[in-house]
Parts: C-alpha cells; structure tokens; sequence
C-alpha cells in the first residue's frame, strides 16, 4: 500500500492562527477612546498672554556668611579666627570673606523660582570657591500652574574673577490633571563677583 503524506499550506496555517488569537481576544475590555481636548485654542493664548504680560519681581539678596553658616556649609577654612554675628559679618571689610547670593524670581499668582550659589575669596578679587548653587520653585496657589523643575548651569568660578550662574525654569501654566496644554521657560544668567557684587547678563520670564 502506498503511503500518503498530508502537507498544510502556509496561508491556511497563518489563517488558524488568526482565528485563535482572535478567540482569546474575546472579552477584553476594548482601549478608551482618547477624550476630546477641552481646551481651546483662545483660552492656552488668553494663559500665555496673562503670564508673559505680568511684571515679574526679582529681589537679589547678598549677605556675608557667618562663621556658623560657612561650618554647616563645609567651609571652615573660610572662617574668621573670632566668631562674627550677623551684623558683624555684614560690616566686616576684611578676607577671606564669603557671600551667600540668593535670587528670587516672584511670577504670578504665588508662583516663584529661586537660584542661589555661595562665592568665596582670599583677596576680594579671585574666586577662591564657588558652590552651594541650587535652584527650586514652586507653583504657588493656582490651581492650573504647576511647577516642574529647575536646571542649572554654571562657568567660571574658582580661579576666575567671576563665577556665572543660570537658572532654568519649566512651568506649566494650563495644568490639567492628564497632562499640560502650555509651557513657559523662565531663565536668567548672572554674574556674582569675589567682593560680593553682582550683575544679571539676561533675563528672561
């Protein structure tokens, strides 16, 4: 007897394995449908507008570290050899001296960014140390803003006659809980000089 062997043909394979996968389908629950924007187009324009018409305040503080801030700091070495209050530091003409430069950007509708660096120098000249640099914010209370960080740059420094600092600011100012319909980038460069000056390179909020 002759023997016979049965060969499948590979369409009808790919078919079977269509249909099965389509059975085990059955009964999932299908993707919700991507709801419709409620924003519009006028209101996000309206939300820039606002934001980049509003003045923005911005206080620069600069003060002389105290010996107790410069020991919580790290920079001991910086340190007089009698322990200065606040006022006294202030006053005091002498080196090494080291400057806490704090900026504070005040936005609208309690919406604020900081950016902060402490310079340190043996003549008043030369950066003997430039660190402690941060940046943070905050969204203040409205309830469709939200801050979402802050980014820093930074050049010059020690063995500079300056060091350089920016801030980078992303804040959504049409917050929606899925996600964001408009973004601004607040940013600003400055300068913080060994004896405690400073100058803002540019500015932009």
């Amino acid at each position: 007897m002759r023997s016979t062997t049965r060969s499948t043909h590979p369409a009808r394979l790919v078919g079977v394995a269509l249909a099965a996968l389509s059975a085990l389908l059955v009964g999932f629950p299908a993707a919700p449908a991507q709801a419709a924007d409620p924003v519009s187009q006028a209101t996000v324009a309206a939300a820039v507008r606002a934001w980049q018409e509003a003045p923005t305040k911005t206080t620069v503080t600069v003060h002389r570290l105290t010996n107790a801030e410069l020991k919580a700091a790290g920079l001991s070495r910086f340190a007089t050899p009698a322990p200065l209050t606040a006022a006294a530091a202030q006053a005091a003409t002498s080196y090494p001296r080291c400057f806490g430069f704090n900026v504070t950007y005040d936005w609208q509708l309690g919406s604020w960014g900081k950016v902060g660096q402490n310079v340190c120098s043996n003549d008043g000249k030369w950066v003997s140390y430039a660190g402690g640099t941060y940046c943070s914010g905050n969204s203040g209370y409205y309830p469709t803003y939200d801050y979402e960080g802050c980014s820093l740059s930074t050049s010059y420094g020690k063995g500079w006659n300056v060091s350089e600092v920016a801030g980078h600011f992303t804040m959504c100012i049409v917050y929606l809980p899925w996600y964001c319909a408009s973004h601004q980038y607040p940013e600003a460069y400055y300068q913080f000089h060994p004896n405690g000056s400073y100058s803002i390179l540019s500015q932009h909020m």
